[in-house]
């Protein structure tokens, strides 16, 4: 009998303590981000090591939906929308062909290199009134230092994360 009691007093605690962590993770919604690349054939360099043309296009739109996602928690209201439309990309480093040990395609990224990311950007209330619009262009060079050394290792767009940051600080924070 004691057993069953404190069996059920057990999963009584830890369905209440799910019920709360649900509760408290409704409250941290993230905004309605809407990302589109604009002609993206014509970006300045996109391409991925050991993806085709289009392939790297996708991936590359999927992984920067992901960060701007992100990055908007606490700037964007949960109602809002925010739609991003991607004008140009230059990834850091040089894309050469058949440079490998095998000859295949490699991206080489060395300090001081330039990477770019233009876009436009429209924020609507959950009227569809444009509360926020713009351009925004990031040119930025990399550094040897230790952070920019960790950014080349989160994916294809990881060298945008700090650049975006500092982005939505300036035009979002109140």
């Amino acid at each position: 009998m004691k057993k069953s009691i404190v069996r059920n007093s057990f999963i009584q605690r830890f369905v209440q303590s799910v019920l709360l962590l649900a509760m408290i993770f409704s409250f941290i919604a993230n905004a309605d981000v809407q990302l589109k690349f604009i002609d993206g054939k014509k970006f300045t360099d996109y391409e991925i090591t050991g993806q085709s043309r289009s392939k790297s296009l996708e991936s590359i739109e999927r992984d920067l939906k992901k960060l701007f996602v992100k990055l908007s928690t606490g700037y964007i209201d949960e109602k809002q929308i925010l739609e991003i439309d991607v004008t140009n990309i230059d990834l850091p480093g040089i894309f050469h062909f058949s440079y490998g040990p095998q000859g295949q395609d490699m991206r080489v990224i060395e300090s001081n290199t330039r990477f770019k990311l233009y876009f436009n950007y429209l924020v609507k209330g959950s009227d569809g009134e444009i509360v926020k619009k713009g351009e925004y262009k990031i040119k930025e060079f990399s550094d040897s230092s230790s952070s920019f050394r960790l950014n080349k290792n989160r994916g294809t767009v990881g060298y945008y994360e700090k650049p975006l940051e500092k982005w939505f600080k300036q035009t979002f924070a109140e």
